[in-house]
């Protein structure tokens, strides 16, 4: 057996190419995008044993699914306990055999930008790391959702939705030093009953005008954009300084 450590750009290069070289093409991956690499798969989308791909947190590409839809053995992973997380590519030609299988989904990010790591193992289809893989298809069996026209519709509206709530950008680290400060000053770390504490200690600020600036903030942050701008027009108060 041939076995080799590939970084994302490895990885969608050496996908493209056994798409192109292989007669059967098996996947089980999280999330998908359209990409060159997804361009070549449907190209050959006769080739295609399986395609699972997860939709969890609707992380993967509408574009995708809506290009999936009707094809055979192309299906989505049914809701489950737990993320459908694996990154599987396999690919056969009679006894020959090749898989690629570590972190890199199929994403622009995974086959390209993102910092990956993946094993490429090349060998005889009877090789027991094989047979694990095909073992491990089989499990993944009680997940296949076909994917309709009517599911990729749906699917887009949710995307969609999803979308204009994005995931919170990544925290705030000690190195990035100015901005860790401000993340982790006293104020935005201390609890509640520590500031109402030091707040009505406080001789040169009124703390019953304090609180209810921090009610009206607070209303502001928790109503819908109408009611925030209600709220603006309606409302005129002073800060003392």
């Amino acid at each position: 057996m041939r076995i080799a450590l590939l970084d994302a750009k490895s990885v969608g290069r050496r996908l493209k190419a056994l798409i192109g070289r292989h007669d059967h093409v098996s996947m089980a991956v999280a999330w998908g995008q359209m990409t060159e690499v997804a361009e070549a798969l449907l190209a050959r989308k006769d080739r295609i044993d399986t395609v699972l791909i997860g939709l969890d947190f609707s992380a993967t590409d509408p574009d995708l699914i809506d290009r999936l839809a009707g094809v055979r053995g192309a299906f989505v992973a049914k809701n489950r306990p737990g993320c459908f997380h694996p990154k599987i590519y396999y690919f056969t030609t009679g006894m020959k055999a090749e898989a690629i299988v570590g972190s890199a989904n199929f994403t622009g990010g995974g086959l390209s930008a993102n910092l990956e790591a993946s094993v490429y193992v090349k060998g005889s289809l009877d090789d027991p790391f094989f047979v694990q893989i095909r073992d491990q298809f089989e499990t993944y069996k009680s997940l296949h959702l076909p994917i309709t026209k009517s599911l990729a519709n749906s699917y887009r509206r949710q995307a969609e939705a999803a979308r204009s709530n994005p995931r919170p950008r990544n925290p705030t680290l000690p190195d990035e030093t100015k901005s860790f400060e401000r993340f982790n000053a006293a104020l935005s770390t201390m609890s509640w009953a520590t500031f109402v504490e030091e707040a009505r200690a406080d001789r040169h600020h009124d703390f019953t005008k304090r609180m209810k600036l921090l009610r009206i903030i607070q209303q502001m942050l928790t109503c819908s954009p109408d009611c925030y701008h209600s709220e603006v027009e309606s409302r005129t108060f002073m800060i003392d300084v």
